[in-house]
């Protein structure tokens, strides 16, 4: 396996929002894996992981934490690493859709290996 590309999905984001997508646009013969971690500074926030087929429609996908071995398609912590095999997906974002706190961000961040 090599490092095929990072991505930061998120970047210190103080609201809401669906973040920068990922286009997967990769052409390689053995499954493509994300590993990413979101880290901040909030006191609460709710960061939902979705995955789109060919159609570009987003849908829930479950990916595993590192730590614990469970899987979610979403988490309200902070400090956490997950990973999740993007092989026959179009795209993959990390969407905010809560955050709460004094000076509140959340940043994801991301690396492709193949």
């Amino acid at each position: 396996m090599s490092v095929i590309k990072q991505h930061t999905f998120q970047n210190a984001a103080i609201e809401t929002g669906n973040g920068t997508e990922l286009a997967i646009t990769f052409n390689y013969d053995d499954s493509i894996t994300l590993v990413f971690e979101i880290t901040g500074t909030s006191d609460s926030r709710t960061v939902v992981f979705e995955g789109a087929g060919i159609s570009g429609n987003y849908v829930a996908c479950l990916c595993t934490n590192v730590t614990s071995g469970a899987t979610a398609s979403q988490t309200t912590a902070s400090g956490e690493i997950y990973r999740v095999n993007l092989t026959g997906l179009s795209k993959f974002r990390t969407r905010l859709s809560a955050i709460a706190g004094e000076g509140a961000n959340i940043s994801v961040k991301g690396t492709l290996v193949g």
